[in-house]
């Protein structure tokens, strides 16, 4: 608490009292956790950069220091109707609030007197270095979650992450993006997930939903350990693909996610977690007659599917392997062993131009470039891992 008690000339004086809060701050720790804003955390070196995670809750104010917050507020203001103001009611950014005060040599107010001595007084220092105790605290346990965190992590302290080489300005607004939703499973899912993603025969996921936040983070993190383990590029130890309308960016991961915005890429385990209002799991397997995959985890009941085993929890749709194989012909009619949505015919796999399942985005380069749709994929991530070689249809 910062009360100067009454403030001003003789005849007008009136009650300064604000507090400051580390809510900011504490919500930046929270975040990081989670695995995002990460870099922007481990930026964090000196007690004066506290400040940008610091806040005023304005308890008290004379009408002079009240006016001024009036108009530092309204400049700040949204430009459209129903949007909530960046500053909640009655609180201000401490480095906002700050520059609201200035001296004037024989013309300088009280008010702006007592808080710019106090600014500077060593209660102010005090606080600052005890808010960079709690930081480096933190900034020491961040990486002992998973693997993910840990080669996040890794990269921002060897000078390595790509965000390392941006701006500071534009680095710390990519932090801010892709602010991760809340989960929109059950526990029982998130943990059969997970169950799944250990699989050592699972070499491929494919994810259909409107996006969640903590499926794409199991994802990369999945990712990232067969990584570690095995030495193999991240895209190459585990091909992961999602068909979402939520995406986070694969640069503050250093992970490979496959985003599309049609169709999407084949996968031994398919996770339809719903909100698209696409076309059903069973129709796509049953009327389409498109593999999924040899796992489906399915955040509703998908009814009876031909072909898969059923089990139903909290949450859980469905989890299934085929019943066996189905029988494949070539476009000459001949039987041939079946593989995704291809045909394994003499060491190569055939896709068919109706089999042609979505298109990579390229996003737009740093400097505003670029930013265009690529070809159409017509491989099968499964057996591209297998480092079989592959044949794009005319």
């Amino acid at each position: 608490v910062v009360d100067f008690g009454e403030v001003g000339f003789r005849n007008s004086k009136h009650r300064f009292r604000v507090r400051l809060e580390s809510r900011p701050l504490m919500q930046l720790i929270e975040a990081a956790d989670n695995a995002h804003r990460v870099y922007e955390l481990l930026l964090i070196d000196r007690p004066g950069d506290i400040w940008a995670y610091t806040s005023v809750v304005l308890d008290e104010l004379p009408p002079g220091v009240a006016s001024r917050v009036a108009r530092a507020r309204e400049k700040c203001a949204p430009r459209s109707e129903g949007q909530i103001h960046a500053w909640p009611e009655g609180t201000m950014p401490f480095q906002d609030f700050d520059e609201l005060f200035y001296w004037a040599w024989d013309d300088t107010e009280p008010e702006d007197e007592a808080w710019l001595n106090y600014r500077n007084s060593s209660v102010m220092h005090a606080y600052a270095e005890q808010s960079l105790a709690i930081v480096r605290a933190a900034q020491s346990r961040v990486d002992w979650n998973d693997h993910l965190l840990r080669h996040v992590v890794s990269r921002v302290r060897a000078g390595k992450h790509s965000y390392c080489y941006l701006d500071r300005r534009v680095a710390l607004a990519k932090c801010q993006e892709s602010i991760p939703n809340e989960p929109s499973h059950t526990p029982a899912f998130y943990k059969k997930l997970g169950d799944l993603l250990r699989d050592g025969e699972l070499a491929s996921v494919a994810y259909r939903a409107n996006g969640d936040y903590r499926v794409l983070r199991m994802m990369a993190t999945e990712q990232r350990r067969r990584a570690v383990r095995t030495g193999h590029a991240v895209g190459n130890a585990l091909h992961l693909s999602a068909l979402v309308n939520y995406t986070v960016d694969n640069e503050a991961w250093d992970s490979r996610i496959w985003f599309f915005s049609e169709g999407l890429a084949p996968g031994d385990l398919f996770i339809e977690g719903g909100g698209l209002g696409a076309t059903t799991v069973k129709e796509l397997i049953e009327e389409h007659g498109r593999r999924l995959g040899n796992h489906i985890l399915s955040a509703r009941d998908e009814g009876e599917i031909a072909g898969f085993d059923k089990e139903l929890g909290d949450g859980l749709g469905r989890t299934g392997v085929p019943a066996g194989p189905r029988p494949a012909v070539d476009p000459a009619g001949r039987a041939v062993e079946p593989l995704e949505l291809g045909w394994r015919q003499e060491g190569r796999v055939h896709l068919p131009a109706a089999c042609r399942i979505g298109c990579r985005h390229q996003a737009p380069r740093a400097d505003g470039s670029g930013g265009r749709r690529a070809r159409p994929l017509a491989i099968a991530s499964l057996a591209s891992l297998r480092g079989e070689p592959l044949l794009e249809c005319p």
